[in-house]
């Protein structure tokens, strides 16, 4: 929940947030709710059994940001990975319905994008189950991330051009 500071923030700055064009970069992430109802347990763990009543799927991680920017009125630039599995189709759908985020997905074919399922009885949180590929986990091994940019081709640009919005 926002605070009322952040609120009245967004509410002074609402013409330049109108104005602006944001470039978000990062991780992708299909929340996918479960809703349904417990009626009993199951015989054959002592386990609740949950009655699905329906289902939605939301985008997540750097994709709920882009969608947060651009819900308030500024133009997004989404750079993320992406790949062929069902998770990156459904948020490249679901990306196309906002009309001022640009996706601009890098696909990898061997890419799965984490879905992260979360199991409500009513408004209660019963379970979350993630499905994730660990293995692209490479870099939380480094302390140290350099980015180093030589003023020709997309990364000087990019920089260049970033400092101008």
């Amino acid at each position: 929940m926002l605070n009322k500071n952040l609120i009245n923030l967004l509410k002074v700055n609402k013409k330049k947030i109108l104005k602006s064009r944001i470039i978000c970069i990062g991780d992708m992430i299909l929340d996918h709710y479960i809703y349904g109802k417990i009626e009993r347990m199951s015989p054959e763990a002592p386990v609740p059994i949950l009655l699905m009543k329906n289902k939605k799927y939301v985008i997540g991680g750097a994709g709920n940001v882009a969608t947060n920017i651009s819900n308030m009125g500024a133009k997004t630039t989404l750079i993320c990975l992406s790949g062929n599995d069902s998770s990156s189709v459904t948020i490249s759908k679901l990306l196309s319905e906002h009309k001022l985020i640009k996706n601009l997905s890098i696909k990898v074919p061997s890419f799965k994008t984490p879905i992260k399922t979360r199991f409500i009885n009513n408004a209660e949180h019963l379970l979350r189950v993630d499905n994730e590929n660990i293995n692209l986990k490479l870099i939380n091994k480094y302390k140290i991330l350099i980015i180093k940019k030589f003023k020709k081709g997309n990364l000087h640009n990019f920089i260049k051009s970033s400092e101008n919005l």
